[in-house]
């Protein structure tokens, strides 16, 4: 598992959130988020969520996702391990918008 996933899968548990073995932790995460209410920022988001979760080549997700953050993916995880849960999935929500604006 990539330090990411683990990291989102620390979140997730932290947050009293059941982490399933079906799904990478990060979208568990950003899901989970939408779920307590964190509006998006995007229109298309939850719709390309959902499309990114039932895709079986996680490798890929996970890329798409992570290729050229700002400031580096190192940097991301290091912020991303300060946060609180919903933060922390607020902060990959953000990321995933500016994916599906690109």
């Amino acid at each position: 598992m990539t330090p990411l996933n683990r990291i989102a899968e620390l979140k997730l548990k932290s947050a009293g959130v059941k982490v399933t073995d079906n799904e990478l932790p990060i979208i568990q995460l950003m899901q989970w988020g939408l779920a307590i209410g964190i509006r998006m920022t995007h229109q298309r988001t939850a719709a390309e969520l959902l499309k990114m979760s039932l895709l079986t080549e996680k490798k890929k997700v996970y890329e798409k996702l992570v290729t050229n953050i700002p400031g580096g993916l190192l940097t991301f995880e290091k912020f991303l391990l300060k946060l609180s849960p919903r933060s922390a999935a607020e902060e990959l929500l953000e990321l995933f918008d500016m994916r599906l604006k690109a």
